[in-house]
């Protein structure tokens, strides 16, 4: 019986088939540039990443839907909500107010 090498990637480099053969005298590749990140540098490197990324939570988003566009020339301006929320925000109003008062008689 052979005796089992531990899988890394050097190994795996060390011993997989070349498709297209290297010309003789090539070197191989450099296994010991290869690193493996921990599962907190991975947890480091992703809080990080997501730090730089804008705040897109669910107030952003809603904002976004509801509220017109903010005025690019006048910053403090407030934004206006869109008609579209306002009729439908109305739309929900009364029916709410209509259930109450048929659930309620």
């Amino acid at each position: 019986m052979s005796v089992e090498e531990e899988t890394t990637a050097s190994y795996i480099l060390k011993h997989r088939r070349w498709r297209l053969r290297a010309p003789s005298g090539a070197e191989e590749p450099d296994t010991k540039a290869i690193t493996v990140a921990s599962s907190r540098e991975i947890k480091a490197a992703a809080g990080a990443r997501f730090g730089k990324a804008c705040d897109s939570s669910i107030w952003k988003r809603l904002s976004s839907v509801l509220f017109e566009p903010a005025n690019p020339f006048d910053s403090k301006a407030p934004r206006r909500l869109r008609r579209e929320a306002v009729i439908l925000g109305r739309m929900v109003l009364t029916f709410l107010l209509l259930e109450l008062y048929f659930n309620l008689r």
